[in-house]
């Protein structure tokens, strides 16, 4: 297994969460109503693991495969992150309201294949997993992704708590 796709395959080793070798425990998780799903750490441990897919994966897998409702998942990661992380001006589609939206093609959303790259300062390394299906990214008004490809806008900033 390790030899196939060039020798760049991982093994992946949970260590909890995945019981009798299935997610039941996690989705009895992720269906409380007090579990915050979009609090991911999506780039301190870059070079071990790839939390930054967590979104995409639940899209995809607890969604489609699993059955979840789409707009449930969406909502417990948009305006229920939010909310938990005192950002009032975030997590809905409504006028005043900073809106980073993602445009979405449900239907081919999904994961590639994890990868690691050595781009970061001094050849460091950092786990990659890309998607398909999410036709542009926009934030704060402007483009930043089209179909997966950046268009160089950067207009993000630093988000601090106002609470």
């Amino acid at each position: 297994m390790l030899l196939e796709n060039e020798g760049q395959g991982f093994l992946f080793c949970p260590l909890t969460n995945y019981a009798d070798f299935t997610l039941d425990a996690s989705e009895e998780l992720l269906r409380h109503r007090n579990t915050i799903v979009g609090l991911s750490d999506g780039g301190a441990h870059v070079g071990f693991i790839s939390d930054g897919s967590f979104p995409t994966f639940l899209l995809s897998y607890w969604g489609k495969q699993r059955g979840l409702p789409v707009e449930e998942l969406i909502r417990r990661q948009t305006s229920d992150t939010a909310h938990a992380a005192g950002l009032p001006d975030r997590g809905t589609l409504k006028a005043g309201m900073r809106a980073d939206i993602n445009v979405i093609d449900y239907e081919t959303l999904t994961l590639e294949r994890p990868g690691m790259l050595y781009d970061l300062p001094a050849g460091g390394r950092r786990l990659m997993q890309r998607a398909r299906g999410y036709d542009a990214t926009i934030v704060a008004g402007q483009v930043t992704y089209r179909h997966g490809e950046a268009t160089g806008a950067l207009p993000g900033k630093l988000v601090r708590c106002s609470a």
